[in-house]
């Protein structure tokens, strides 16, 4: 079993994780704090993982939780009882789906060694030492996790690779083998020292499939494999942006199934820097009306940010020089009219606030389907303070 679970991820039985693995655990800030409900995320590869759930906790308090307020100020709320429910809620449902809603298979670290190491593997310390609780009860698997959450957000408990271990054994090494593809044999991938999750890891716990791409359905590659991307709508998004992507490159391209998921929670990636953009309104992707003026808030877990960025975008078309027939907004090759206040500059679709010193770089991108419709987004922004944006839609050359 650990000779599998080693070849799963690294392709081999003599690569172990690194530190900034080791050492990753699940732990919200503050309760009743201005991010009393998001995770602080840690350095390199596992802070994709951390995000990833970041943003099923986002979708669970505002959308999936019961009998609470769904607000944003409701998220600051959070108790530390509240912030436990909530963490074994969201890892319970996530491994639920992983295994088809049938089965969850929880790992844990036992005191015995049920594996010895041998020549052609390399031993880790807690990787021989795995017990699995198989349970076929969704609400089950949640108290299971309760009970247990301290193997989850305990310092030195390896937390992060035990959610990692049991979302493969929940959906099982025979559906990972027919999900993967040519181009993906192993999750992880080396990087810097470290090791880095491929998307396939991210997809497994935004959809429940292990689908190694983000375009929709199956495509053909280069050399005419197939190639397996997301199969259904997700309910939280993907959307993704990389300064040396190529918009020619269609298998490197966000499909629809991601952009435009159920809920208004996306996973983002900027230049391999994972945060989560959302909105408190569950209409936002199914009234058109609603997309004329709504607020979004934006979580980097970077440790300067000491609460969500707040932003109130109103759209203003204007199809004067463009076919409303147009299927997408191209971030590159058309230009925004941005009429920004509050000490904004802007050029050419960026815009950063010129009154405070070195903001984070966040790019966003405007996608259109049919009408307007938002998909995809990154921004010049500072963190501490709400801004009103305001979007003329005209293609102008700089």
């Amino acid at each position: 079993m650990a000779t599998k679970l080693r070849q799963t991820l690294f392709g081999n039985t003599i690569q172990v994780f690194s530190s900034d693995w080791t050492k990753a655990y699940f732990q919200f800030h503050e309760p009743f704090s201005d991010l009393a409900f998001t995770l602080q995320v840690g350095k390199g590869g596992v802070r994709s993982i951390q995000m990833a759930v970041q943003g099923s906790i986002i979708k669970y308090l505002l959308f999936t939780r019961k009998g609470k307020d769904c607000n944003f100020l409701s998220l600051c709320r959070l108790s530390k009882l509240d912030q436990d429910h909530t963490l074994a809620a969201v890892l319970a449902g996530t491994l639920w789906a992983a295994g088809a809603a049938q089965k969850a298979t929880i790992c844990l670290i036992a005191e015995d060694t049920y594996v010895a190491p041998t020549p052609g593997y390399s031993g880790d310390g807690f990787s021989e030492r795995l017990q699995l609780f198989e349970l076929s009860d969704k609400e089950a698997t949640e108290k299971f996790i309760y009970d247990h959450l301290q193997c989850f957000k305990g310092e030195g408990c390896h937390g992060v690779i035990l959610f990692l271990y049991s979302l493969i054994f929940s959906r099982t090494f025979e559906r990972l083998q027919k999900e993967l593809d040519v181009s993906t044999t192993h999750l992880l991938q080396p990087n810097a020292g470290g090791f880095l999750c491929r998307q396939a890891v991210l997809n497994l716990i935004l959809t429940g499939r292990a689908s190694p791409h983000i375009f929709n359905g199956c495509q053909k590659g280069k050399s005419q494999e197939i190639l397996h991307g997301v199969l259904t709508r997700s309910d939280i998004g993907y959307l993704q942006w990389g300064k040396d992507t190529s918009e020619d490159d269609r298998l490197s391209q966000v499909g629809s199934m991601l952009k435009t998921p159920k809920l208004p929670v996306w996973l983002c990636n900027i230049n391999g820097n994972y945060s989560v953009l959302f909105s408190t309104n569950r209409q936002l992707l199914s009234d058109w009306k609603v997309e004329r003026l709504f607020d979004l808030y934006f979580y980097s877990g970077q440790p300067a940010q000491k609460k969500p960025a707040h932003l109130t975008i109103v759209i203003k078309p204007n199809f004067k020089n463009v076919s409303p027939l147009s299927t997408r907004w191209c971030y590159e090759s058309d230009f925004f009219n941005l009429l920004i206040k509050n000490n904004y500059q802007s050029k050419c679709g960026q815009f950063r606030c010129s009154s405070v010193k070195d903001p984070e770089m966040v790019r966003l991108s405007w996608v259109m389907q049919g009408w307007i419709r938002l998909l995809s987004l990154c921004v010049w922004c500072p963190f501490q303070e709400s801004r009103m944006l305001h979007y003329e839609k005209e293609f102008k050359c700089p």
